[in-house]
């Protein structure tokens, strides 16, 4: 089997057949594929588009499981997956025709643990395009060098995944957290002995109107952040080379910088006061974390700045931005 299709289904009963039909409506290849459907026990009418589409194609398998999050719905399509490589493909996602053409025709010539793929931006609202602009890079790399680059590392479906490889270094997604491609990424990326980006983009990346959680930031998302940048911590601390940390640190320090830039619509709130007393002295004992090798004056002065007081620093920030927009 070459590649295991995985698609989480949680109340997406008005995207679910779109999804389905580019994934299975696929330029022909040498190989079979196929896709995984995890019912996370969605509420709503999912499910009976999905029995469709098996009725009609006997390359789709339906795992049904209680509510358990996005994470766990992933991490049981991979224990079940047969494919040597595996996709997550979100259910309010769609991919190309030509998408498994593209990504056999690499992985077929370099046979990597991971191949990226760079995101078709899809708005909702309007049906713009906009397409992610990579630097070039020739051959294939180690996921550090692509990592340290500071390459995309969230968002998982951009990721076309050697199923071996992950179980083998068990990588799995983090349970019960919000965000859990912050978590995943840097470390997948990390252990990755062969990467190549496909130069062709063929994932399109719905931004929906509503439902997205980046829209409906709360308190839950800020705390698993920091819970995220334990559990990345840890890894550096086990699998980490020394000559490699202080780049790793950076990254790991930027993903505990989002509870700050994530919450601008609540930092005034009683709730976020007190979530930023708590972590308060977390973000100023790791902001070392953001000295990098050569980085320039200006980010020695926010670094100064972001020592003395991190939300203080955000803020005038955020405001510095808002003028500079106000001016174009």
């Amino acid at each position: 089997m070459f590649i295991s299709i995985i698609i989480p289904v949680y109340n997406v009963e008005k995207y679910i057949y779109n999804c389905l039909e580019s994934v299975v409506n696929q330029e022909k290849i040498n190989e079979d594929y196929e896709i995984i459907i995890v019912d996370d026990g969605s509420p709503d009418n999912s499910i009976r588009t999905v029995n469709t589409f098996i009725e009609k194609f006997n390359n789709i398998k339906l795992i049904r499981q209680k509510n358990r999050g996005l994470s766990i719905a992933r991490n049981t399509g991979l224990n079940m997956a047969i494919g040597k490589y595996v996709w997550f493909v979100d259910s309010d996602d769609t991919i190309e025709n030509n998408a498994l053409k593209l990504v056999y025709e690499a992985i077929q010539f370099n046979n990597v643990d991971v191949l990226v793929t760079k995101l078709n931006r899809v708005n909702e609202l309007n049906g713009d395009v906009e397409i992610e602009d990579f630097p070039n890079i020739n051959g294939v790399i180690k996921g550090k060098e692509y990592l340290f680059k500071g390459l995309k590392s969230g968002t998982a479906q951009r990721f076309i995944i050697k199923r071996e490889f992950l179980i083998k270094n068990k990588l799995f997604f983090m349970p019960n957290v919000l965000h859990e491609d912050a978590e995943f990424g840097p470390k997948m990326l990390y252990s990755a002995n062969k990467l190549d980006i496909l130069k062709e983009p063929v994932y399109n990346y719905l931004l929906r109107s509503s439902g997205s959680i980046m829209r409906n930031i709360k308190i839950k998302n800020l705390e698993d952040l920091v819970s995220i940048f334990y559990s990345l911590e840890e890894f550096k601390n086990n699998y980490v080379s020394n000559d490699d940390r202080v780049f790793f640190e950076y990254i790991i320090y930027r993903n505990l910088q989002a509870t700050l830039s994530f919450s601008r619509h609540i930092w005034d709130t009683q709730e976020f006061i007190i979530f930023y007393n708590k972590n308060k002295a977390l973000l100023k004992s790791k902001a070392h974390y953001l000295k990098i090798k050569n980085y320039t004056l200006k980010d020695k002065l926010k670094y100064f700045f972001y020592k003395s007081s991190p939300l203080n620093m955000y803020k005038v920030d955020f405001k510095i931005q808002q003028l500079k927009k106000n001016q174009i």
